[in-house]
């Protein structure tokens, strides 16, 4: 395209300086000049988008616009060649048309059916109307021309309704453009804030330079034909100018890339700098202006967590852009609709700051997998606990209930026997009767032991009382709870003192429960606790809880509790 753009520039100064009289080229150095630069900026463009992944067909579109641009200055009989001068007849009004369409799939969109129907107006218009079937029309004979090179596509000569045609095409001229111009200023509407701020200087250029092409038609429309006066002139200078502004205005995308990757290049350092989670989150954030952004990983069982290791659901009215790298997905980002519109931020995103997403990706799925194993414990000893509970329901409710009915029965078979009673069997009746109490004892000892009927009825403050109450050594107990609390914390707790104490080598214990918020702390003071921890440990990790121990003779329990 480079080539085919740089010899149509070279043809049309030469075919502008063998017949000055026909080009607006040859009226100046500067003129001239123009030319070449309006023309040759376009092809470069769109040279260099055409070689751009997703771009070929706006970059291939603009490039023939720039060609287009030279070959208006071909219908010359200085063009010197049948092929040239053909050409130009064609497609001399072509330029505006395609200036539109390369425009209107800026950068890498399709075209809705309301603008392809103005694009295929435009080229009927300005090829068919205006340059294909007048040249079928036009032998350059028959005007005694004998300067002008052959019109190869010439059928006949018919000058009447060459003119004819002709007038018709400047007033189509008028229609297609303004079909052209409502759809550029269409594009400019429906896009977002994001998409205007990078298309608005393309869009923009585009529909002035429409909208000076309508003018020239407008301008020509009493004459029946596209001229070279004053106006058409400075018309064309403005065309040219905006050629220029157009070109340019396609490296805005290429620039503001540059800028984009600049900035996630700061955040990649930033984010490196940032241990905490969220630090990517809060960068990106920042900079792309959108406090609001979230960022989110894919598990391997399909879920998606943030970088907590929390689930994470998009809000109602978010968008979400999925972050591609050597086609694998980095990441998943959660944002205000319209924040990516504009080309090319999400991949330079994936690029710069992959690695850094990557990293928090895996510490994401460290997290994930940290919670789902203490969601896993946790519902292990719920589980147990509520198997416990089950248990001591079972051996109150039953095999106590009978050896308690079982006991009044012995008592009422001893005191039928009466004062006669043979002492052999009274005595029989009493060793039953110490056997049964004694197993009632221990029966009611198992039961507390597996789950205490008063921590599952009373709660916290009560289970410890009724340890203390049972318990070989002085427990000082200071529980002050205004109000129960889950029952897999209350058992926890319980599990906490129960172990602690019953481990000490001292002669008396004190347990202290206080509240704090959404914290549970227990507070185990004895002289010579063990320091095995290991069961009550697992037990309140269990729960996110922690162990500490503050002293030799002192043990912190703190477990999360509802606020």
């Amino acid at each position: 395209m480079l080539l085919a753009g740089t010899a149509a520039g070279v043809e049309s100064l030469a075919i502008a300086r063998r017949s000055p009289g026909y080009s607006f080229a040859a009226t100046s150095g500067p003129a001239a000049a123009l030319e070449l630069a309006a023309g040759w900026a376009l092809v470069l463009a769109g040279s260099v988008a055409f070689r751009r992944p997703g771009r070929r067909a706006f970059g291939g579109v603009l490039a023939l616009a720039g060609l287009a641009w030279f070959v208006s200055e071909w219908n010359n009989p200085g063009a010197g060649s049948a092929f040239v001068f053909t050409a130009g007849l064609v497609a001399s009004a072509a330029a505006p048309v395609l200036v539109a369409h390369a425009v209107l799939r800026y950068p890498d969109r399709r075209l809705d059916p309301a603008e392809r129907v103005a694009v295929v107006a435009g080229y009927l218009g300005a090829v068919a109307l205006e340059g294909f079937v007048p040249a079928l029309l036009l032998d350059p004979a028959g005007y005694a021309c004998s300067e002008c090179p052959a019109n190869l596509i010439a059928a006949a000569h018919a000058p009447a309704a060459h003119d004819n045609v002709l007038r018709a095409a400047t007033y189509a001229g008028i229609a297609w453009s303004v079909l052209l111009l409502c759809a550029l200023g269409r594009g400019v509407v429906r896009s977002s804030p994001a998409r205007r701020r990078i298309v608005a200087p393309i869009l923009g250029a585009a529909m002035i330079y429409v909208a000076a092409a309508a003018l020239d038609y407008l301008h020509s429309s009493e004459r029946g034909y596209l001229s070279d006066d004053v106006v058409d002139r400075r018309l064309w200078i403005a065309r040219g100018v905006l050629s220029i502004v157009i070109a340019l205005a396609t490296g805005w995308a290429f620039v503001r890339t540059r800028l984009t990757r600049s900035a996630v290049a700061r955040l990649v350092v930033e984010a490196a700098d940032v241990a905490a989670p969220g630090g990517i989150a809060r960068a990106l954030g920042k900079t792309l202006r959108d406090p609001s952004l979230q960022v989110r990983y894919r598990r391997a069982d399909g879920r998606y967590v943030d970088d907590t290791g929390a689930a994470i659901e998009p809000a109602t009215g978010s968008a979400v852009t999925r972050l591609t790298r050597g086609g694998e997905t980095v990441a998943e980002l959660i944002h205000r609709p319209g924040l990516f519109d504009g080309p090319g931020a999400a991949d330079e995103i994936a690029d710069g700051a992959g690695l850094a997403m990557d990293n928090e990706r895996l510490q994401a799925e460290r997290r994930a997998q940290l919670t789902d194993l203490r969601a896993s414990r946790a519902r292990i000893v719920a589980t147990a606990d509520a198997e416990r509970r089950r248990l001591e329901r079972d051996l109150h409710d039953g095999a106590q209930q009978r050896l308690v009915t079982l006991s009044l029965g012995v008592r009422l078979a001893r005191l039928r026997l009466g004062a006669d009673a043979d002492p052999a069997v009274v005595a029989r009746l009493e060793d039953t009767q110490v056997e049964l109490t004694a197993a009632l004892s221990e029966l009611r000892g198992i039961a507390r032991g597996i789950y205490p009927r008063e921590l599952a009825d009373e709660g916290l403050p009560a289970g410890l009382e009724t340890m203390a109450e049972s318990s070989p050594i002085p427990i000082s107990v200071t529980a002050p709870l205004a109000k129960r609390l889950a029952p897999q914390v209350e058992s926890a707790a319980y599990f906490a003192v129960s172990r602690c104490v019953g481990r000490c080598a001292g002669d008396r214990a004190s347990v202290r429960v206080t509240r704090d918020g959404g914290r549970l702390r227990v507070e185990i003071a004895a002289a010579g606790l063990s320091a095995d921890l290991v069961d009550v440990e697992d037990r309140v990790g269990a729960l996110a809880g922690t162990v500490e121990v503050r002293a030799p003779d002192e043990i912190w329990v703190e477990l999360p509790c509802e606020s």
